[in-house]
């Protein structure tokens, strides 16, 4: 809405000094100071060496990348192996690729979108250039963007504290459905309850960071998340060789290093992929914490942050 106020009476002589008011409360979210802008160009002058690891600034295209990241990183990350093994080595390799760039278009559709029209808010975009039957389907599938990374974090730490009460030995045999697989009884009343009271204890946890209401105060709880999952990547990363020996040993294991034969699940994959390099409900979010940010800084960010991304995803699919 205030950028909208700015894009409609910019150009009133009689009201400049009230758009310079505005712009002085958040002068790093819309325009760089003239000390900024000059620190900008004489970073742009150096080599490529002093750019790349140069002390970070607030609202620095680097910082910015990394939250970006930071962002579309979820618990999808976990799957990338299962999707790699559905296409096949080569083919998985391809459609990764494919993905970071189709969502690389999306970002940039939204930035020219935002940049051209002024409005820097996704449901505010979603009103104004979708149908009503759209905007219905948004409201759900938007809620369920915000709350899908939650709730499934949630249901992967909930397995990992199962796993961990089995090697314990503390839970009785008659809370098993396979005590060999680790696979325990989901309805079983014990098990039940125990599940109830960690979501109901998760949630209460998590509700102060949920009713944040900017992107800054959800970053501690990002950051927390972020080391869960490397966590996790390298507890299998470290696990993957005896994985492996004991798997070599099965009469139908085998490797598809180029291309896998063709099923149904290559499309239910293929949108899978898709969503690990999502984040466009936060897009807006992230824009403002970047200092300048032009047509071209916010291209070049989220190309940036595709492209580490794919690199990323690529080495955890083939872990």
């Amino acid at each position: 809405f205030q950028i909208e106020i700015i894009m409609y009476i910019k150009n009133i002589p009689e009201l400049k000094t009230y758009v310079e008011i505005i712009l002085k409360q958040k002068s790093h979210l819309v325009f760089p100071t003239n000390e900024n802008l000059s620190r900008l160009e004489s970073i742009r002058n150096s080599n490529v060496i002093f750019r790349i690891f140069h002390k970070m600034e607030e609202g620095s295209m680097r910082g910015v990348t990394f939250i970006f990241i930071r962002l579309c990183i979820g618990v999808g990350i976990l799957t990338l192996p299962y999707y790699m093994r559905v296409f096949g080595g080569l083919l998985g390799g391809l459609i990764f690729l494919l993905a970071a760039y189709v969502n690389y278009l999306m970002y940039a559709y939204l930035i020219e979108v935002g940049n051209k029209t002024g409005l820097q808010d996704y449901i505010i975009l979603t009103k104004r250039f979708t149908p009503v039957i759209i905007q219905k389907l948004f409201k759900f599938t938007y809620l369920f963007d915000l709350t899908s990374t939650v709730f499934f974090t949630q249901i992967i730490v909930f397995n990992m504290f199962q796993y961990l009460l089995s090697f314990t030995n503390l839970p009785p045999d008659d809370w098993y459905e396979d005590k060999e697989l680790l696979k325990f009884k989901t309805y079983y009343g014990p098990v039940f309850l125990m599940r109830f009271i960690y979501n109901i204890v998760s949630v209460l946890l998590l509700l102060p960071f949920l009713f944040k209401p900017d992107l800054g105060a959800l970053k501690t709880l990002n950051n927390n998340f972020l080391l869960v999952l490397i966590f996790l990547c390298s507890f299998i990363f470290i696990e993957m060789g005896f994985f492996k020996k004991n798997l070599q040993k099965m009469d139908n294991f085998s490797v598809d290093y180029l291309v896998t034969k063709p099923t149904p699940e290559w499309l239910g994959s293929f949108f899978g992929v898709m969503l690990a390099f999502y984040a466009q409900q936060y897009f807006f979010s992230i824009r403002k914490e970047l200092m300048h940010p032009t047509t071209k800084r916010l291209k070049k960010t989220s190309f940036l942050a595709m492209t580490l991304l794919f690199v990323l995803f690529l080495l955890v699919g083939n872990i």
